[in-house]
């Protein structure tokens, strides 16, 4: 073949000068086409020519090659996708011009080794486009041969892998998550362990502590000594309750908060922390969403927040507390797939202290690591918040450089409209006396003792047990009033333990104790069924077996719910059913009117948006003929609008989908005792 025909063959392909042929058909083959040059007519020439054209120019992937003096002499239409640069631009400038800064001297030494005779090799690097976006490319480059295998340049395709690389990247995010997340549960659990054990040494602690201020009068050397006793107890069982909080096992008391109110009923003894050193500014949202949280646990997550603030300027700085509504999507760390989805309600609390390593930073929720010197912390602080912040449904971050001070971000979920707020019994009043049959299920010895005496000073029948199966003989040869049980206990757990008794015994009452869960367990669920948490004083125990046997059965209690959707009224009938109330179904608003027609429920929870008849309607009509029924409204849309015509139209609570079982259990609970 003579080479004025190949000359015009390269110059249709590329339009440029380049007298390499062999050049342009080396690589080809190196993209894996078959090429060769032939001896042909100019008619197939043209053929050959439009082929070659048609392969480059339709390739994804940018085809490039170089000469020995590094001018570009051949490029495909597809590098003007992958840089932003022209064919043009990219002749004028050094290939160096789209790589990131970072990566340039690395680049710079790869194409050394190119220009040096090496051969194919595969390198990642990261690209900046004209318009400044940042890529992630994949090259492939080598040597450029002639005819007789010496080198004339370099030649290779990029292609753009930067999906791959952040789903790469993704996925190393989420399964470090899951590391950390694992790793935290599991101390947890070991935490919950320590403290359910401290909770019985402490319950009987306390509890004779307790007893014995009763019979030491006021000015005996003893009872000075007692009293240190019960103090020593007291900060113990503080201790204990951090490390539940830690691991999500404290008792829980949500009501409907404002986190500004939170923080502004603490702002004197805030600043009193902090310190004449340090500047304390507050910048909160108005008309910020409420949160259903614990605001004991909330304010004494911020207290610790606030504390480690201070602790990290011991030479003063700025501490400041926002808080601010979320809505869109926001990066989280912590969060599933690391963004917010949903309406939350940010606190966040920054400092200009010393700053936290980075090293570090995936251990400082740890319970026990601390960076603070010894004796200047525990290492439970920071767990705690981490532990009150998940159990209230929110997650916390930390964004921090050592030396650029610190930001803790917590993000709570925001509430629906209505909540309820659990209020302890002050215990100051004697409870009273009564008469009636217990048994009693403890493992430990010196808390089963110690029970056994307060509720036979109050007059009580008891029947002691040291584990679940002796327990269920005594109750299925006795009448009893009331089981108390631990949760935890050897041969037959708390929960089975009532399930069996209560197949004997469906109207009986049971009392669970526990160091250790902050729920009900779900065998052993009833309307009849309380939960007390250890530590507690024996007159707060008594006072509270008072009040679960003089508390009426809600077995015989209907609840109807109207809802399009059989998963949701299957849901409520999961929450509802094993806390004894009956439950029936009714698929749209006619079914409803006509269900009640036949007998009035004691409670109807109804869907907002529904076809064939909506429950605004539903409402109306049900208000109209039954002035008198509880009306429970739930929706997971219209933005509040058919929340509010629900409330205005006479339902008793809205609460907004999706619903949160515990909030649901609350108000239908105290919607029916009010009506008792």
């Amino acid at each position: 073949m003579s080479m004025a025909p190949s000359k015009e063959l390269l110059l249709k392909i590329t339009g440029t000068e380049n007298k390499q042929p062999e050049a342009a058909l080396e690589l080809l083959r190196r993209q894996g086409y078959e090429a060769e040059l032939l001896t042909c007519s100019d008619d197939a020439l043209r053929k050959v020519n439009q082929i070659i054209f048609l392969l480059t120019n339709n390739m994804k992937e940018a085809v490039m090659a170089y000469d020995m003096n590094r001018r570009l002499v051949y490029v495909n239409p597809a590098i003007e996708e992958l840089t932003g640069y022209s064919v043009e631009e990219l002749k004028r400038e050094h290939f160096i011009c789209w790589v990131h800064p970072e990566d340039q001297q690395r680049m710079l030494a790869y194409w050394d080794k190119l220009f040096a005779g090496d051969s194919y090799e595969n390198v990642v690097y990261r690209m900046v486009t004209k318009d400044g976006q940042e890529k992630w490319v994949e090259a492939s480059w080598g040597p450029l041969l002639d005819e007789n295998g010496r080198q004339v340049g370099v030649q290779g395709r990029e292609r753009d892998i930067t999906a791959r690389r952040l789903a790469e990247q993704e996925r190393a995010r989420l399964a470090e998550q899951l590391q950390h997340a694992q790793t935290m549960e599991c101390v947890g659990r070991l935490a919950g362990g320590v403290a359910h054990d401290f909770n019985n040494l402490l319950t009987v602690i306390n509890g004779y502590c307790s007893l014995a201020l009763e019979q030491v009068p006021a000015g005996d050397n003893l009872r000075a000594v007692i009293e240190e006793i019960a103090q020593a107890g007291e900060r113990a069982t503080e201790l204990v309750k951090q490390l539940l909080a830690f691991s999500r096992k404290q008792p829980i008391r949500q009501e409907i908060l404002n986190l500004n109110d939170v923080i502004m009923g603490m702002e004197r003894t805030l600043l009193s922390l902090a310190g004449e050193d340090i500047e304390v500014i507050l910048r909160l949202k108005a008309s910020l969403w409420p949160v259903l949280a614990d605001r004991r646990q909330i304010e004494q997550a911020i207290l610790n927040l606030v504390i480690n603030a201070r602790d990290a300027m011991p030479s003063g700085g700025t501490l400041t507390i926002t808080t601010s509504n979320i809505t869109g999507t926001a990066q989280c760390a912590n969060c599933p797939g690391g963004y917010l989805s949903e309406r939350y309600v940010r606190l966040s609390i920054r400092d200009t202290g010393v700053g936290i390593d980075e090293n570090v930073q995936a251990q400082i929720f740890e319970p026990f690591f601390t960076t603070k010197d010894i004796g200047k912390g525990t290492g439970l602080g920071l767990a705690m918040v981490h532990g009150v912040v998940t159990q209230n449904g929110g997650y916390i971050c930390v964004d921090s450089k050592k030396g650029q001070g610190a930001e803790f971000r917590i993000c709570f979920p925001a509430a629906a409209t209505a909540g309820q707020e659990n209020i302890d019994s002050d215990g100051e009043e004697n409870p009273p006396v009564g008469e009636e049959t217990i048994l009693l299920a403890e493992d430990q010895r010196e808390v089963r003792e110690l029970l056994a005496s307060t509720l036979r000073k109050y007059g009580y029948r008891v029947l002691e047990a040291a584990d679940g199966e002796q327990a269920l003989q005594l109750g299925l040869r006795n009448q009893i009033d009331l089981l108390v049980t631990d949760v935890v206990m050897p041969k037959i757990q708390g929960g089975e333990l009532a399930d069996r008794l209560r197949a004997r015994l469906p109207a009986l009452k049971v009392l669970f104790i526990s160091g250790y869960s902050a729920v009900i367990p779900e065998q052993g669920r009833s309307a009849a069924t309380e939960l007390l948490n250890k530590p507690f004083t024996p007159r707060f125990f008594v006072g509270k077996v008072r009040e679960v046997l003089d508390r009426q059965s809600s077995a015989a209690r209907r609840i109807l719910v109207v809802d399009d959707e059989a998963a949701i009224r299957e849901l409520v009938r999961h929450i509802l059913e094993p806390a004894g109330y009956q439950i029936i179904e009714a698929a749209s608003g006619r079914q409803a009117l006509a269900l009640i027609s036949e007998g009035l429920p004691d409670l109807v929870i109804t869907d907002l948006v529904m076809p064939d008849q909506e429950g605004i309607e539903t409402i109306r009509e049900l208000k109209k003929k039954h002035p008198e029924l509880r009306v429970i409204a739930i929706s997971g849309v219209g933005g509040g609008r058919y929340l509010t015509a629900a409330k205005l139209l006479g339902a008793d609570v809205s609460l907004t989908k999706p619903i949160r079982p515990q909030v649901l259990l609350n108000e239908v609970q105290r919607i029916l005792a009010a009506d008792k």
